[in-house]
């Protein structure tokens, strides 16, 4: 009896190692988007105002949901609406605004408006990359990005009429990207990665590097996204990257990390019966097991 205890024990702890790792088999699962707006150009020490949207377009309540906003250096925060639950100081991005949402219903949206002042001296054109976030305990990292140009008054053109005398910095147009990697990402199997820009003047030319040491993937478009597939053939953590560059030269860069893992692994362990869930049938990964459980 003892041994059989031991070995059971034993067998328990094993086991427990797993439990990280088992995904939802549930269909209600939150998808969250995230969006944001605002002044494509701005004078120096001008007010600018930016617009955040976040929703659930998925079919569960995501629990635990956070928004974040990265305010580059240089940048003022003003105030926001609704009122941050913290702001604090970042020493790679700035300022950082952080909202807890707290449980986020599917269907539901909510908007984020934050005010602020742009420098007041800049040299030429200066690009100011606003970053926003949004994850929760129980849905993916989402993120999005929005480019305003700040430029010098032309010294040349002080006090002049306007029209053609202008600066010319004013006419840039940022090129707007986002990385959309797929919910979960198993090796071995192919993974649909879809790739956005926008702004800027096409057709574009794009280089994108998975971050696994395979060939970067170049080409040319002429409309506003791509879809890549590509596979992962080791579990671990990979920064994605990918750089575009328009008919002007204006030029955007962004990363992003994803996660690849051994779903085949999961699936064996659940389908073998050695977990077949709760009495009502339900199936809790996120759930805190219990040494009686």
């Amino acid at each position: 009896m003892k041994r059989l205890f031991i070995f059971l024990l034993a067998f328990l702890l094993i086991m427990s190692a797993f439990l990280p790792r088992y995904e939802a088999f549930s269909a209600d699962k939150p998808v969250l988007t995230i969006e944001k707006i605002g002044p494509v150009n701005a004078a120096p020490g001008s007010v600018g105002v930016y617009r955040i949207t976040l929703k659930n377009i998925g079919s569960g309540t995501a629990t635990n949901t956070v928004v974040k906003d990265f305010l580059p250096n240089g940048i003022v925060f003003l105030s926001a609406h609704p009122t941050p639950s913290s702001v604090y100081q970042d020493p790679f991005y700035g300022e950082v605004l952080r909202w807890n949402v707290g449980d986020f219903e599917p269907g539901s949206n909510k908007s984020f408006t934050i005010r602020v002042r742009f420098p007041s001296f800049v040299n030429g054109c200066v690009v100011f990359r606003n970053r926003a976030v949004a994850f929760a305990d129980n849905a993916d990292k989402v993120e999005t990005i929005f480019d305003t140009i700040v430029c010098a008054p032309n010294g040349n053109n002080e006090g002049g009429s306007g029209g053609s005398g202008g600066s010319e910095g004013n006419t840039v147009n940022p090129i707007n990207v986002s990385i959309n990697p797929p919910e979960k990402i198993c090796i071995g199997a192919k993974s649909k990665f879809v790739f956005t820009f926008t702004g800027g003047a096409p057709p574009y030319e794009y280089t994108v590097n998975f971050g696994d040491g395979t060939e970067d993937v170049k080409g040319k478009e002429t409309g506003k996204f791509i879809t890549l597939l590509h596979t992962y053939e080791n579990e671990g953590t990979y920064v994605v990257s990918i750089d575009v560059k328009d008919t002007k030269g204006t030029e955007s860069k962004l990363t992003r990390s994803v996660k690849a893992i051994n779903c085949e692994t999961v699936l064996n362990v659940y389908h073998q019966n050695f977990i077949i869930g709760y009495p009502d049938g339900t199936f809790k990964p996120d759930k805190n097991v219990s040494r009686a459980e």
